[in-house]
């Protein structure tokens, strides 16, 4: 096997799959240029954590030098569970986020804002019309 190897042979069935959308992948990022993609980034996880202050909710990261370009965690106010948000998030709008991690879980939700997004569907995620604070997502 080590003799295959070293010749560019694969001792088990490829995943050609993974391979393909690697190639991809690679080719989406450097078509639209890393600065681009990092630029992208910034500004949507800008606009997420503008939305954030503007409807009262706080992020995890207290601080800029702390916040992330790659995910923003969100707190939800005191007495509410934050994952009977996300999972009425995704069975009504079909919206995923992810739930808060560790000593978080119940307290905050994740909202990524990296890969191919764009500003619409970053946007789409937080209509504010439909996301009030109702009984129903309280602990």
């Amino acid at each position: 096997m080590m003799a295959a190897n070293a010749t560019g042979g694969f001792p088990y069935t490829p995943p050609l799959q993974l391979i393909y959308g690697l190639k991809e992948s690679l080719n989406m990022l450097f078509e639209e240029g890393l600065e681009q993609v990092y630029a992208r980034h910034h500004r949507l996880a800008e606009g997420v954590r503008k939305a954030v202050s503007t409807w009262g909710l706080k992020l995890c990261a207290n601080s800029p030098e702390l916040y992330s370009n790659t995910v923003s965690a969100i707190y939800v106010p005191e007495g509410f569970d934050s994952n009977r948000l996300t999972e009425h998030a995704f069975s009504k709008y079909g919206v995923s986020f992810g739930i808060g991690l560790g000593e978080m879980n119940g307290k905050a939700f994740r909202i990524g804002h990296l890969g191919s997004l764009t500003d619409v569907m970053v946007l789409s995620d937080w209509p504010p019309s439909k996301w009030p604070w109702p009984t129903w997502i309280t602990r």
